[in-house]
Parts: C-alpha cells; sequence; structure tokens
C-alpha cells in the first residue's frame, strides 16, 4: 500500500552535501508532484530559505561540512517558527539529545531510504 502525498503542491528546500543523494532527493520530490530547492550545504539553505518566503517544509541531512543540519533547523526555526522538518541521518545519536527531534512537526529518516519512506516522512512533518 503507498502512502499518497499531500493533495496540493508544495515548495520542499532540501539540504544534503553529498551530490548523488541531493539528485536523488530532488528526483523524489519532484515524484511526489511537489518544487525542490535545492541546497548543498547550510549556508545555503539560508540564503534559499530568504529567496524563497513560500517554504512550506525543509529537509535536511544532519551532519554536513560546517553548519549541521540541526545547526541549520534551530536557526530555520528562528526565521520561520513554522515550518516542518525532516532530518535525514545515517547515524546521528546527537539527534536524540535536540527537542526538535520531539516536536510535532518534525520526522526522522534513516539513509538508505525509498521514495515510499520519504513521502512518509514529509507526511508525519506536515501531520497528515
Amino acid at each position: 500500500m503507498t502512502t499518497a502525498s499531500p493533495k496540493i503542491p508544495i515548495t520542499i528546500l532540501a539540504v544534503e552535501d553529498e551530490a548523488p543523494i541531493r539528485m536523488l532527493l530532488a528526483e523524489f520530490i519532484e515524484e511526489m508532484g511537489h518544487c525542490a530547492v535545492m541546497a548543498a550545504d547550510g549556508e545555503d539553505a539560508i540564503t534559499q530559505l530568504a529567496k524563497h518566503d513560500n517554504v512550506d517544509l525543509l529537509i535536511t541531512d544532519i551532519r554536513m561540512p560546517g553548519m549541521s543540519g540541526l545547526d541549520l533547523a534551530w536557526l530555520a526555526r528562528t526565521k520561520r517558527p513554522e515550518v516542518p522538518i525532516v532530518f535525514i541521518t545515517g547515524y546521528a545519536p546527537e539527534l536524540n539529545d535536540t527537542p526538535l527531534s520531539q516536536e510535532a512537526n518534525t520526522a526522522v529518516l534513516t539513509k538508505p531510504f525509498t521514495l515510499e519512506q520519504l513521502r512518509a516522512a514529509v507526511r508525519r512533518a506536515l501531520g497528515n
């Protein structure tokens, strides 16, 4: 059984430092019928958030060079407190130590993941 995406197309900012995974994320987001805004690191993501005031969801890898996904999430929440977040991780025990991962509008997705798993994580973060 497949999990449906939200009916209305949304804009998703996806942040991933590994180019092949970033390309896969863009493909998956578009496959779900949504608009993908991509960033290669936290600094670029902050720039994209400022440029695109229509971002409905943030997907971020946790471990990235420079700004971590957790630091990015905290910063994004200061600018856009309502933005739902999907954290992507291969292994990040620090995620257990942050209240961000326990918020209602967040979800955690473990690498490697499928389109259906991404779709389910997006739905969890959006609360539907």
